[in-house]
């Protein structure tokens, strides 16, 4: 009889040192032993979790979504560092607009009293400014 059975002898290599992550669990395979399949001769990490086989690639699975998550990070940063400044900058523009309004209705108001004590008048002399544009038109 043809008695063919696979056999699932492995060999162990050394200890998996990338950031790669199980495919069925995402438990991180780091530390795990790196085994050769006999009949395929294709390297593979068994998950420590839940036992499934991972194969190695070229580059870890894990480090393009690392590097994306990083890129992801710095630039929600700098948009934030962008609208901070912007805002200082709209507080800063504010409290300016504010105090100058401060200054000038204060500096206004201190004419007026001096001009009303110096015996003048503060009616003004334009009609067309009291009345309107239109209001000698009836």
């Amino acid at each position: 009889m043809n008695d063919e059975t696979p056999t699932t002898k492995t060999t162990p290599r050394e200890t998996l040192t990338g950031d790669r992550l199980c495919m069925q669990c995402l438990h991180p395979l780091v530390g795990r032993t790196i085994e050769r399949e006999a009949t395929t001769g294709l390297l593979y990490v068994r998950c420590g979790e839940c036992a499934t086989a991972s194969a190695l690639f070229e580059y870890p699975t894990a480090a393009p979504w690392m590097h994306r998550m990083k890129t992801v990070a710095a630039s929600t940063f700098a948009v934030f560092a962008i609208f901070a400044v912007l805002a200082l900058g709209g507080v800063t523009g504010g409290f300016t607009s504010g105090s100058a309004q401060v200054a000038t209705t204060a500096s206004a108001a201190s004419i007026v009293r001096a001009f009303q004590a110096a015996g003048g008048s503060t009616k003004s002399a334009d009609g067309q400014y009291e009345q309107g544009p239109f209001g000698s038109i009836d």
